[in-house]
């Protein structure tokens, strides 16, 4: 069973409306050796001694919502020898495509959107998911949360987090009080238009 240190890293780094997503540039490697941490440090054995390696996270999440993600990081790289770089971009997007036809991609983007997602695939630039990420995100998460990172079918980027937006609230008590009505329909109206 995995511990919830482990959970926590792969579900936040490994990790649609955030995704998390492996690119062709990643540098973690496969000539690991055991863990560099002592005790506390066995949840991150998979990813053995990863001293003097720097994985590049890039983000459109900025400060302060940054801190999560940075805390979160902390035991991985106690643990590994790691050096987690989380960079961010209010101009992500169109920044992670400049990084990938430059040929320079970070190693895990968190996505905001499916959409940015197939986009990235379908550039050749991402890996599929490793099979321990879709372990985790089958038995943690619903077949609908799975979907926001899969594409054409094969799955690439674990959930990391939900943001609700282009919701609109109102007062029942405000439109009441002023007659107002709440709208039903779903036609949007245009300036100038009817």
């Amino acid at each position: 069973m995995r511990s919830l240190a482990r959970r926590s890293f792969v579900g936040t780094v490994a990790g649609a409306a955030a995704l998390a997503l492996w690119l062709t540039g990643c540098t973690a490697g496969d000539e690991s050796s055991g863990p560099v941490g002592g005790e506390g440090c066995e949840a991150f054995a998979d990813y053995g001694d990863l001293s003097g390696k720097s994985i590049s996270v890039y983000t459109n999440i900025t400060e302060p919502e940054d801190q999560q993600y940075l805390d979160t990081f902390a035991p991985f790289e106690e643990c590994t020898g790691a050096t987690v770089d989380l960079e961010s971009s209010r101009d992500f997007e169109a920044q992670l495509t400049v990084r990938i036809q430059g040929g320079t991609p970070p190693d895990i983007a968190l996505i905001p959107q499916p959409g940015v997602l197939a986009s990235v695939v379908r550039s050749g630039a991402a890996k599929p998911a490793p099979q321990s990420v879709v372990d985790n995100v089958d038995q943690y998460y619903s077949a609908d949360w799975k979907a926001y990172g899969t594409v054409d079918g094969t799955f690439y980027a674990a959930p990391s987090g939900a943001f609700v937006k282009s919701i609109v609230w109102y007062s029942p008590t405000v439109f009441s009080a002023n007659g107002y009505e709440v709208p039903t329909g779903t036609r949007s109206r245009r300036p100038g238009k009817n």
